[in-house]
C-alpha cells in the first residue's frame, strides 16, 4: 500500500508540469494553495466621425414671366465634429456643396434630354464663406457649427417660352476626411 503515496506524488508532479501562465495549482499533500494572476488589455478606438444636419428642401416662390424680381430662399444645416487627435485641428476636412455655385432645374415632366426652355439655371451662394475652400468651417470648434445655402432665380430668365409647372433640381451637402 506504500505504492499510493508514490503515484499521487508523480500525479501531482505531473499536473504542475503541465500547468501554464496564469494556471493555480493545488497540492493536497500539504493543503497548500497556490495562486497566479494575468492582466488584459483592454481598449477601445475612438473614430473620427462628423453629424451632419439634414438642410430642408429650398422652395422657391412662385415666378411668373411677366414678373420682374428675382426670387431667393435659403435653408441651414449643422455640422458637428468630434477632435480627431487632441489637437483642436480637423486637418484636411472637406465640407462642400455640389453642384458648387448653380444648379439646373428640370421642368418636372419635360422629355429626357429636356428642351432649353425645360430648364431654369438658379445661382447659388454658401454662407459663411471661405472663397478658398467653400464653407468656412471652424476646424477648431467641436461645437454644432451653422451653415446657410441660398438659392435665387433671376426673373429675367423666365419667358413667356418656358412651360408653367414645377422645376426640381439637387443641390448635395458632403463632409470628406481625407484620412
Amino acid at each position: 500500500m506504500r505504492a499510493w503515496p508514490g503515484i499521487l506524488l508523480g500525479l501531482i508532479l505531473s499536473a504542475a508540469s503541465v500547468a501554464g501562465a496564469g494556471t493555480a495549482t493545488f497540492d493536497p499533500s500539504t493543503n497548500a494553495k497556490t495562486s497566479t494572476s494575468e492582466q488584459s488589455e483592454v481598449s477601445v478606438t475612438v473614430g473620427r466621425a462628423c453629424v451632419l444636419g439634414k438642410p430642408a428642401d429650398i422652395i422657391l416662390s412662385t415666378i411668373y414671366w411677366t414678373g420682374t424680381a428675382d426670387v431667393t430662399d435659403s435653408t441651414t444645416f449643422t455640422v458637428q465634429c468630434n477632435e480627431p487627435n487632441n489637437t483642436g485641428f480637423f486637418s484636411g476636412l472637406d465640407l462642400s456643396m455640389s453642384p458648387n455655385d448653380s444648379v439646373t432645374l428640370v421642368r418636372v415632366g419635360a422629355s429626357d434630354p429636356p428642351e432649353d426652355t425645360d430648364q431654369l439655371t438658379v445661382n447659388l451662394t454658401k454662407s459663411p464663406l471661405n472663397i478658398d475652400f467653400g464653407f468656412d468651417f471652424d476646424e477648431t470648434n467641436t461645437a454644432p457649427q451653422t451653415f446657410t445655402v441660398t438659392a435665387t432665380l433671376s426673373a429675367g430668365q423666365i419667358g413667356e417660352n418656358h412651360p408653367a409647372g414645377v422645376y426640381e433640381g439637387t443641390v448635395t451637402i458632403s463632409i470628406d476626411f481625407p484620412f
